[in-house]
């Protein structure tokens, strides 16, 4: 295998190419531990070696680290993990290692988050939030079909936090606030329906 590259990330620290192709990243005692330069040939084994012995390892911790400041989706623990100059393939292992032990859990992150976020979102926006994170829309989808909850008791506490008791008198105003509520994933209908509900009530006291 050839050492097409050795390029300095940060200050004793290098991201290794072999064969053209990202392989590791290393701290500069590493690289004379195992005597690497660019241009030289290195045997499988070697390659083998560092990436079981030392980044493997280093992959594992940074993991547990990563998830000791918080709970995280596969694919954002994933993308962290690639961020710090892991390659896809020892992010994956690193992965999988804590996947064994249930430290991160999709469907647990997901049901978590959904009840956290419930009383503040719409399901639309919830469901978006979420599938940025890396869950698949189908299993963000069917979860929340079977846990149902009253988007308009939600709807209804940010249109008192926005309105805070007064009529919009311009119809431009009130078409801000309306597209306020929508870009927040609540349909027109549902917008509509509690607005009016609180105008209403707001003008009879």
């Amino acid at each position: 295998m050839l050492i097409t590259k050795m390029e300095r990330i940060k200050k004793e620290f290098y991201r290794i190419d072999l064969d053209y192709e990202f392989a590791f990243a290393l701290y500069s005692k590493e690289i004379k531990m195992f005597h690497l330069e660019e241009g030289i040939e290195i045997e499988e084994s070697v390659a083998f070696t560092i990436e079981k012995e030392i980044v493997l390892k280093r992959a594992k911790k940074k993991a547990m680290l990563l998830l000791k400041h918080g709970d995280r989706t596969r694919e954002e623990l994933r993308k962290r993990l690639i961020e710090a100059s892991f390659s896809a393939s020892m992010a994956e292992q690193a992965i999988t290692y804590v996947e064994s032990y249930g430290y991160i859990d999709d469907n647990r992150y997901m049901e978590n988050y959904i009840v956290f976020k419930k009383d503040g979102k719409s399901k639309k926006q919830i469901e978006m939030e979420l599938i940025q994170k890396g869950i698949k829309k189908e299993e963000v989808t069917a979860y929340l079909e079977e846990n149902e909850w009253d988007e308009g008791e939600v709807l209804r506490k940010l249109v008192e936090k926005r309105l805070q008791g007064k009529v919009p008198c311009e119809p431009k105003e009130m078409q801000k606030h309306y597209s306020y509520f929508l870009r927040k994933g609540y349909s027109y209908s549902l917008v509509r329906r509690v607005v009016e509900e609180y105008l209403e009530e707001i003008e009879i006291e």
